[in-house]
């Protein structure tokens, strides 16, 4: 098997994993080795800190290549990410929150992927789930390949609110 890394490799790599997530690529100026797979991804308990560590092995097996992580707790994630982007120091791959896919590729911060999934003719954007490819395209341009959909849910207490005078939040 060939030593050299590509994005490409990387993204086919990790999608074939089935968890190369709500991410999408962006440059590195400084940090690991060339030819290192960076990654970053939120992680606020140990049982994820082990997932995210054995995705990791899986990279160096299944590519034959270093593979280094950034886990960062979910509540700090979004702060780090913009920091590392403005540095120049963001992971190959970023997760990141299907909802923030158009801040993210509308300011340039993330590159489409489209070129790379139209190379590789194992791809199919069909094998994922419409909502979950559809979060993840921002101006008919993917940016990302989903692993899951975790929708946005609020609840409130109607009677509190009435009785406060508060109107409800809009369907």
């Amino acid at each position: 098997m060939s030593s050299s890394f590509s994005r490409r490799a990387l993204l086919k790599g990790a999608a074939l994993g089935g968890l190369a997530t709500t991410g999408a690529l962006s440059g590195c100026s400084s940090g690991p080795p060339p030819g290192t797979a960076t990654w970053s991804m939120w992680s606020s308990s140990p049982e994820e800190q082990r997932v995210w560590t054995d995705f990791g092995h899986y990279v160096e097996r299944r590519m034959h290549i270093r593979s280094a992580s950034t886990l960062t707790p979910s509540d700090g994630y979004p702060t780090k990410l913009d920091l590392r982007l403005v540095s120049g120091t963001a992971s190959m791959v970023t997760a990141l929150n299907g909802w923030l896919i158009p801040t993210y590729a509308s300011r340039g911060a993330h590159r489409p992927l489209d070129d790379l999934i139209a190379a590789d003719p194992d791809f199919d954007l069909d094998d994922f789930y419409p909502a979950i490819r559809s979060i993840s395209s921002f101006a008919g341009r993917t940016y990302a390949i989903g692993f899951d959909v975790a929708p946005t849910v609020l609840y409130y207490n109607k009677t509190l609110l009435e009785r406060n005078g508060v109107d409800p939040p809009s369907p």
